[in-house]
């Protein structure tokens, strides 16, 4: 098992690393599911991946967290939180505790910050990542 702190410390590591669309190279370039990969990978976990998505991969994500992560469970750090971008889920962040961390469009890199409730009323669900403990 994974500790939630371990990850989380790994994810922080990657804070700055530009945002690039499948991207999977820390310091060079990361999109949020890059994050997630990159920071289990530093860990020393072989997680599932892909890079076969768009940039909007409307429908895409829930099915697969379901698949990988069973059940949406409640917040804790060192879990997924899958947030709706243009009205659809399409986008994951690492909960740090009150924060999260994930790569932000916006900023065109790596970030972490209070979820406050621009992000807060984004939020579908979240998710326990297998072999992490809370």
């Amino acid at each position: 098992m994974i500790p939630a702190d371990d990850l989380i410390a790994a994810a922080r590591g990657m804070i700055g690393t530009p945002w690039v669309h499948q991207a999977r190279q820390p310091g060079i370039g990361l999109d949020c599911i890059g994050l997630i990969v990159c920071a289990l990978r530093a860990c020393g976990e072989t997680p599932p991946d892909r890079t076969d998505y768009s940039r909007t991969p409307s429908g895409l994500l829930l099915p697969l967290l379901g698949r990988h992560c069973g059940s949406p469970t409640a917040w804790a750090p060192g879990r997924l939180a899958v947030y709706r971008i243009m009205a659809e889920p399409q986008h994951l962040a690492l909960i740090g505790g009150e924060t999260i961390i994930h790569t932000s469009l916006e900023t065109g890199r790596v970030v972490e910050h209070a979820e406050g409730a621009r992000w807060a009323r984004r939020r579908v669900a979240v998710y326990a990542i297998p072999g992490v403990s809370a």
